[in-house]
């Protein structure tokens, strides 16, 4: 657990989320470690592999409301109104909301469908889009 902790440093966050999409990763143990430092995107993996796609979602939504509204309006403005879908885009917060967007919906259309039944993947996508 001591590479857990490592990865909770500032500097070496991202690296957790490579980390702990590994199967052989520890969950349970490393979402304790995890969520106490406040990693909420690698605890947002690590409940997906446990199968609670909905905390999964609600961590990836509660990702992208820390992209402020604001920086996101204004990176626009910045890049002549460059659509967000953009693969060319440079700006990594543009970038970054893509990502988690494309996260959600792959634990929605994939997970969702594949391991619950039909109305609570139903629900799940209702959650995600509200």
């Amino acid at each position: 657990m001591k590479l857990v902790n490592i990865l909770t440093q500032k500097k070496y966050r991202k690296q957790a989320i490579n980390y702990v999409k590994r199967d052989y990763f520890p969950i349970d143990e490393s979402l304790e470690i995890l969520e106490n430092a406040g990693v909420t995107d690698a605890c947002a993996i690590l409940y997906k592999r446990k199968g609670e796609y909905r905390k999964s979602v609600s961590l990836y939504v509660e990702v992208l409301t820390k992209l402020s509204q604001d920086v996101i309006i204004a990176v626009s403005v910045m890049e002549n109104i460059r659509a967000f879908n953009d693969p060319e885009t440079k700006n990594e917060s543009i970038r970054r909301f893509d990502e988690l967007i494309t996260m959600i919906i792959d634990i929605c259309e994939k997970e969702g469908s594949r391991h619950l039944k039909k109305t609570e993947a139903e629900d799940l996508w209702l959650y995600s889009i509200e």
